[in-house]
């Protein structure tokens, strides 16, 4: 059995800049993982997933 659950979040202030701040360094690894996975796939290396 799946349950799911929905919530709102009202973040202060702080909490809206916090919340900017991870987001924005979850963006930066995911572009910088995605640009050596591409680097990778373009010299030939293939890379197998787990």
């Amino acid at each position: 059995m799946k349950a799911r659950y929905k919530y709102c979040i009202y973040p202060n202030h702080i909490q809206i800049t916090k919340l900017n701040q991870l987001f924005g360094c979850c963006r930066y690894v995911w572009n910088q993982s995605l640009a050596h996975c591409n680097q990778l796939y373009i010299n030939g290396i293939r890379v197998v997933g787990k």
